[in-house]
């Protein structure tokens, strides 16, 4: 043995090759014959690596395999050039299947099938180029993916020109070895030889996949191959509706629930009210009692609630802690289940297999998807307790469970740039406004924490002013630099801006918060994810927020508004805001926050590979010039995170991952990635870089003219698609093209009126809070020009300033909104508080038609009268005998004109001397000696009392509840008209 080398051993290791136990084991050998004879040479430690091969391996890769690769490839750029009318229909279909596996990126068998399947009629064009849904089986699941697949123009022209031989074949297209009969049919004709024709569809797959390896990242040949992981492409429904194209419906069953239910939101009545009380403790984080006062140890009950127990105190199946709102679910799903099936019988009285059957059982009977897989979680939970505290055998999650057999269902939503952009706009006059132009800056900075970031909505709304890192210095240092440096200064935002200092986002967990994983735990660097007036809006929120913490602390998170008195703003206040204008933007009504998240990862993943592939995203994004502009605005990202000789691809999906703060980037691809299709249709099918065919080919396939066209861009995507375009039955699915999709909001949905007053409550919002807050508030967005918005804020700064006249120091005339900042009212007028606007919808379009006819003076002339004469507490005018009958006249014409009928109108003396002279004179002033007239002790009995009260009282249409409050409604509906047309007339 001493005359043993390193070589020998060596030798010794390249024998044993990749069995690492053996190898293992020799190092074992070394290492104790070293301690005999000093100076053995050692043998290497051997790791375990389960890795799949290069995908170019020179096994795979020899000579012979590589001549028939591109035998196949010159084939096929033969047969496009060729006559196809002399072909056979066996023959024009195996060059269509063999343009689409290898031009079309359709490199798996199920694709193929599903090709031969579709019909014309499914063809799309609501983007920028063609597009076609396959219904594709995830692990045995059938039509479980609708991938969008984009055909290049030789496929396209090609299923054009061989529909009808594909509908006459019919059934026997289906089969494998038809499909594998035209392949070779067209192969044969092509003069391959016999022994060169593909002997079965793998294999010609597979030679054809060693061309597109050439040329490709591997993350898009996997994805051509369905080799590896799956992502789910966009629902149909949100691509039209990111386009403008409503009304796309979506399959059936393959994108989960078109609603997000909540599950546990009412009490159902068979529920067992032990299960509903267990519930409420552990969603209150009371203690749970694992022995309720029950006779009965061995009941369902008490077992449930020591399991409940076991799970609040942190064990889990999983070895993490599960949250209190995942524990309610599973205790009230599996006590409701289990209460049903066993009708009173104990677990412990069953056996193993029985309880199994029990399992499936309450499985089979759920009838959503979701509530199957919450509820399997449930008993892998419960049996993983019974196993470990009573000694229950191991049950099977895959196979009596389901646990990841079937493919989840994924809510492939997203928003496209241009809608973000268009939320945010619409944030600015959500309503948010209305309560405090700080709501709406917190709502703003909610929305891009989402969208740009990525974070998940409890990330995001419970940050903390230390998570944020941004390139300052302490105050005490600041004051030890000036003391040392008394000639420098203080560098300004923009000077800041312009060093591109690092701006840090850490996403950690804290005592208020906790996250979803471990991995969730993730440093985001802003200056590199967010545009330079999103950052900019961050900065300026946390050096306000650093500000007033400064002067009075109240509490450590970033969206604190310190006159709301809470700790961070409440879900509540942000969220049904921010989805009504999501959903305003997109048209769907089950839009929520989450789906940020899913928008993020996609733009990212296809901005990133834009920085590989080169692409050209206005080819298919042309309609959103926002999104457009932003996705070929890579230049940060190529710098920061590609190197420069190109680098892998694999590193951009774990670059995605990280960011949303996933374990593995197969959770991103399968769940939030959903831009491949867009990626591969770039970088492959519509590339003119690897297409084996011209313009010509194109048009002689397809029977139609070549167009002219400038010699620059000639066989470039814009010039096929215009031959492309030529073609009959795609022409008829061509929609009409627009220079840009614009998004209308409509926040109120009542009428032009109503918008109109929205939008000037939102400007005197702005501008009560640029008054009680002393800051300044760019209001140049805003619809009104200059001069009309001075005028209206004079108007309604008049109206605050009016005062009672016999009780001057009683404050203000007019009930306005109260200002969070001062202790002033602001200048927005009070709406009703049973109704809302919609109280006075229909009264404001008849009073704004009235404004805008030719009764406009008269109209405004009574407006006007009713800001004067009304008082603090109430909307009955008081008109004086022998100065104010003309206003009198006029005030009822108004009210009967806007719509007030007769009986809503209360006409009131208080002359107690005369009331039967006063009620008569008063009716021959109103011409109308028929009219009711109610008479009401005088507020000073003193005086004479002649005047006339008039009283309207506004009711709630479509026979709603009774408005209490109609004198609110009416003050409302004149001050802000008055605000608006006092000085137009």
């Amino acid at each position: 043995m001493r005359e043993v080398s390193a070589e020998h051993v060596r030798d010794l290791e390249a024998q044993l090759g990749t069995n690492h136990a053996l190898r293992n084991m020799l190092r074992t050998i070394t290492q104790r014959l070293r301690r005999q004879i000093p100076g053995f040479p050692l043998a290497r430690i051997a790791i375990a690596v389960e890795r799949p091969a290069n995908p170019i391996n020179p096994d795979i890769y020899t000579a012979e395999r590589l001549r028939r690769s591109r035998q196949l490839l010159n084939v096929l750029q033969q047969g496009l050039r060729l006559d196809l009318d002399s072909f056979r229909p066996e023959e024009r279909i195996g060059l269509l299947l063999m343009s689409a596996a290898y031009g079309g990126g359709l490199m798996d068998i199920a694709q193929l099938n599903a090709l031969v399947e579709v019909s014309l009629e499914r063809i799309e064009w609501i983007a920028g180029i063609p597009e076609l849904r396959l219904p594709l089986s995830i692990r045995g699941k059938v039509q479980a993916e609708h991938r969008q697949w984009f055909p290049d123009p030789a496929t396209l022209a090609l299923l054009t020109r061989c529909s009808d031989d594909m509908r006459a074949m019919g059934a026997r297209l289906r089969r494998r070895e038809t499909v594998l009969r035209c392949i070779r049919a067209f192969l044969g004709r092509s003069g391959v030889p016999s022994r060169d024709l593909p002997t079965s569809l793998t294999e010609l797959l597979d030679l054809l996949r060693m061309q597109m390896q050439l040329r490709l990242p591997q993350i898009l040949v996997n994805f051509a191959c369905r080799h590896g992981f799956v992502s789910q492409s966009l629902r149909p429904s949100s691509w039209g509706e990111m386009f403008g194209y409503p009304g796309l419906e979506d399959p059936v069953g393959t994108y989960g629930d078109s609603v997000r239910s909540d599950e546990y939101g009412e009490e159902k009545t068979d529920t067992p009210d032990w299960v509903l009380d267990l519930c409420r403790q552990i969603r209150a984080g009371d203690p749970v009692d694992p022995s309720p006062a029950t006779e009965d140890s061995e009941s369902l009950e008490v077992l449930i609630r020591e399991w409940a127990a076991y799970l609040v105190g942190g064990s889990s199946a999983y070895g993490h802690d599960i949250g209190r709102s995942s524990i309610t679910r599973y205790a009230r799903l599996l006590g409701e289940a289990l209460a049903s099936q066993l009708d009173g019988q104990s677990v412990f009285q069953m056996e193993p297999d029985a309880l199994e059957i029990v399992y499936e059982t309450v499985l089979d009977a759920q009838i959503t998807d979701s509530k199957r897989r919450t509820l399997a979680k449930a008993i892998h939970e419960f049996h993983a307790f019974l196993g470990r505290r009573y000694h229950y055998p191991p049950i099977s999650p895959y196979s009596v469970l389901g646990i990841g057999r079937d493919v989840a269902s994924v809510d492939a939503r997203i928003l496209s740039e241009d809608q973000y952009q268009a939320v945010l706009r619409a944030l600015d006059t959500s309503g948010l406004e209305l309560r405090t132009p700080r709501l709406v800056t917190a709502a703003k900075l909610f929305l891009i924490l989402g969208f740009r970031l990525g974070l998940r909505r409890n990330e995001a709304l419970k940050l903390r002013l230390s998570d944020l890192h941004l390139p300052e210095l302490s105050s005490d240092a600041r004051e030890r630099i000036r003391g040392r440096h008394p000639e420098m200064r203080i560098l300004s935002n923009q000077e800041l801006a312009g060093l591109e200092l690092p701006v840090d986002l850490l996403v950690r967990p804290h005592a208020q918060r906790g996250l979803k994983t471990q991995n969730s735990v993730r440093r985001l660097p802003l200056r590199l994810l967010l545009e330079p007036e999103e950052l900019e809006l961050l900065m300026v929120w946390y050096q306000q927020r650093q500000a007033e913490e400064t002067r009075a602390p109240s509490s450590e998170f970033l969206f604190c508004i310190p006159e709301l008195r809470t700790q961070w703003v409440s879900e509540s206040t942000l969220l049904p805001a921010l989805h009504a204008c999501m959903r305003a933007v997109t048209g769907s009504e089950v839009i929520h926050y989450h789906h940020l998240r899913h928008s993020c990862a996609t733009w990212q993943m296809l901005k990133l590979m834009g920085t590989i592939t080169d692409s050209a995203p206005e080819l298919i994004f042309r309609d959103l010039p926002l999104t457009t502009r932003w996705l070929s605005d890579n230049a940060r990202q190529r710098e920061a995170l590609i190197s420069a000789n190109g680098g892998p691809t694999r590193r951009i999906v774990h670059i995605v991952s990280a960011l949303l703060g996933h374990g593995s980037p197969k959770t991103s691809l399968l769940h939030y990635i959903h831009s491949l299709p867009l990626v591969m249709a770039q970088a492959w099918q519509w590339n003119p870089r690897v297409w084996l065919f011209s313009a010509h080919n194109v048009a002689s396939i397809a029977k139609v003219s070549l167009p002219t066209t400038e010699a620059s861009s000639v066989g470039g995507p814009e010039h096929l698609l215009r031959v492309i375009g030529r073609i009959r039955s795609l022409k008829a699915k061509r929609r009409p093209r627009r220079t840009a999709v614009c998004f209308a909001v409509q926040q109120v949905e009542n009428n032009w009126a109503i918008e109109r007053i929205r939008r000037i409550e939102s400007m005197l919002a702005y501008a009560s809070y640029v008054e009680s807050s002393g800051r300044q508030i760019n209001l140049e967005w805003l619809e009104f020009a200059t001069e009309e918005r001075s005028m209206m804020l004079d108007r309604a700064q008049y109206i605050r300033s009016l005062t009672q006249r016999s009780q001057p120091e009683a404050g203000g005339k007019h009930r306005l909104r109260a200002s969070m900042q001062a202790e002033t009212s602001s200048l927005i007028p009070m709406p009703p508080r049973h109704g809302g606007r919609d109280a006075v919808a229909g009264y404001a379009e008849r009073l704004y038609e009235l404004l805008d006819g030719a009764e406009s003076e008269r109209a405004n002339r009574a407006i006007d009268d009713f800001v004067e004469r009304c008082w603090a507490t109430e909307t009955t005018l008081r008109f004086y005998r022998d100065c104010d009958e003309e206003h009198t006249r006029d005030y009822l014409w108004l009210l009967t004109a806007i719509g007030v009928p007769a009986q809503s109108i209360e006409l009131i003396i208080y002359d107690t001397r005369k009331p039967r002279a006063a009620k008569s004179y008063w009716r021959q002033q109103l011409g109308n000696i028929r009219r009711p007239i109610s008479q009401h002790a005088p507020e000073n009995p003193d005086a004479e009392n002649t005047h006339l009260g008039i009283r309207a009282t506004l009711a709630l249409e479509e026979g709603r509840q009774q408005n209490r409050h109609s004198g609110a409604a009416l003050r409302y509906l004149f001050l802000m008209a008055s605000i608006d047309w006092h000085f137009r007339t």
